[in-house]
């Protein structure tokens, strides 16, 4: 079953990136599979009242927390819409963040974890299992998505699948996941 659903995801990018062109080829924004992709985030882009719906149930539920809007859909960066849900301050930058694909039915969320350091700060922490203190947080965010949305989380074990063959964002040929491919190579 996981199988399928791999090789189900890696077809559906296939549909929406070229295979075989690096993103800085001026064939990669000429090619179908872009166009594909173009007209899916502008649908998006313009079908968000879903999404909107989502952030307002975020803000109602965690009054503590600053929930921040983060989708690219417009600037050609990502699959996704993205929100950062803003822990209260503490002595780290700390997020659990919530990315729902436009191409697929389902969300990944994770959290996001950037410490101070004395005059800078420390490269960001990404995990994908949520501690204890971010559960709580985490907990509000996958049942509104599963509410509002409907759709099922896509695990580690499935999202960090290569895509060998195609470039997204600043993921070379070779080095792209589903992950990276059905909701946005950015994660921090």
């Amino acid at each position: 079953m996981e199988k399928e659903l791999i090789e189900e995801m890696r077809g559906i990018i296939h549909s929406y990136y070229p295979r075989g062109v690096p993103v800085d080829d001026p064939a990669y924004f000429d090619s179908d599979e872009a166009r594909r992709l173009e007209a899916m985030r502008l649908r998006a882009v313009k079908n968000d009242h879903d999404w909107n719906r989502l952030l307002e149930a975020l803000r109602a539920a965690s009054p503590d927390c600053r929930i921040e809007d983060w989708t690219h859909l417009a600037t050609d960066k990502d699959a996704s819409y993205r929100c950062r849900v803003e822990m209260p301050p503490g002595e780290s930058l700390h997020a659990v963040v919530a990315c729902v694909s436009i191409l697929v039915p389902f969300y990944l969320v994770y959290s996001s974890q950037v410490r101070r350091l004395q005059d800078r700060f420390a490269p960001p922490e990404v995990r994908y299992e949520l501690t204890d203190e971010e559960a709580g947080y985490g907990q509000v965010v996958t049942s509104n998505i599963e509410a509002i949305f409907g759709y099922s989380p896509m695990p580690p074990d499935i999202g960090m699948q290569p895509v060998s063959d195609v470039a997204v964002g600043n993921v070379e040929i070779g080095k792209a996941t589903l992950y990276d491919c059905l909701f946005t190579d950015d994660r921090w």
